[in-house]
């Protein structure tokens, strides 16, 4: 009795398993079904400076930051320079935390969320991809934190 069970449950599931491949194959409207996997994306950069925001100068020491994924990172050179990029769901509008890692060297600044506008620079694939935006000449303000 075992063995019929198992024979039955094989060949239910050689059947469904059949099925299944026969009908992700069809043609829809005479036309190929895509396959996909994943979730929407885009490609980003954002390049620009971090200035004192009663000054004007750029602030060195500053970590400018992609939230909510953390490993999109960059410290602000001597001028006040950073440049991040990286791949993230598709926005025109993407969030950055500022945050000042060295206050005893260049003054202590507040950390702060903002959100720099995006444009798109380059086409998707019509699926998945949404294409490349990029942001450049971005300027981020932080102030002091006179505490």
């Amino acid at each position: 009795m075992k063995y019929r069970w198992i024979r039955l449950c094989q060949w239910l599931l050689g059947i469904l398993g059949i099925s299944a491949v026969i009908n992700s194959c069809e043609l829809l409207d005479n036309r190929e079904m895509p396959v996909e996997y994943g979730q929407p994306n885009m490609n980003y950069s954002v390049k620009g400076k971090v200035v004192d925001a009663k000054s004007g100068a750029g602030v060195a020491g500053i970590e400018v930051c992609h939230i909510p994924h953390g490993s999109q990172v960059d410290t602000t050179g001597t001028d006040g320079s950073f440049e991040i990029s990286g791949n993230t769901f598709p926005t025109e509008k993407l969030e950055v935390r500022i945050k000042d890692i060295d206050p005893a060297k260049d003054g202590n600044y507040k950390s702060t969320e903002t959100t720099v506008q995006l444009k798109q620079v380059k086409e998707g694939d019509g699926r998945w991809f949404k294409g490349t935006f990029e942001a450049s000449g971005a300027v981020l303000k932080v102030e002091e934190d006179n505490q």
